[in-house]
């Protein structure tokens, strides 16, 4: 916009925090891929909490493209929400059950997100968001079911 002068005029949107202006953060449509991981972690935490047993902890929450596990002091919790649905299963994996953890490679020096659990004659595969997430639950599940 233009003043009488001439000169651009600049419109700076202002809050009153204590009788003092302060600059508005501008404002945003979109989340950051930050947020949206933090809003479905705590959504993770808070259902995985409704499940947790007595004095059981959850030690990590890992999440996969839909579902998500959750790894406590006493098991693998597996969310897993059914394509095209709001529903949700549970898969519980207790630590003295598992026989394997697998980490899939995907070239010579690069591993892949996939991990395979191996439980019985049952296998529970899972891709992971990504290689550091899948290394970091094949290194904690492996030290829970080693201890």
């Amino acid at each position: 916009m233009q003043t009488k002068e001439g000169k651009k005029q600049k419109y700076i949107n202002f809050v009153f925090i204590n009788n003092k202006k302060k600059k508005k953060p501008p404002m945003r449509f979109f989340e950051s891929k930050e947020e949206k991981t933090l809003k479905i972690l705590a959504k993770a935490k808070e259902e995985a909490e409704i499940l947790l047993l007595p004095q059981e902890d959850i030690k990590n929450i890992y999440l996969l493209t839909e579902d998500y596990l959750i790894l406590t002091s006493k098991r693998v919790l597996l969310i897993d929400k059914t394509v095209g649905s709001n529903q949700r299963s549970i898969v519980t994996i207790p630590y003295s059950k598992i026989e394997s953890v697998s980490l899939a490679k995907s070239s010579l020096s690069v591993f892949s997100p996939e991990v395979e659990i191996s439980v019985g004659s049952s296998f529970f595969d899972f891709k992971l968001r990504t290689a550091e997430d899948a290394i970091d639950f094949y290194r904690n599940l492996s030290g829970l079911i080693l201890s």
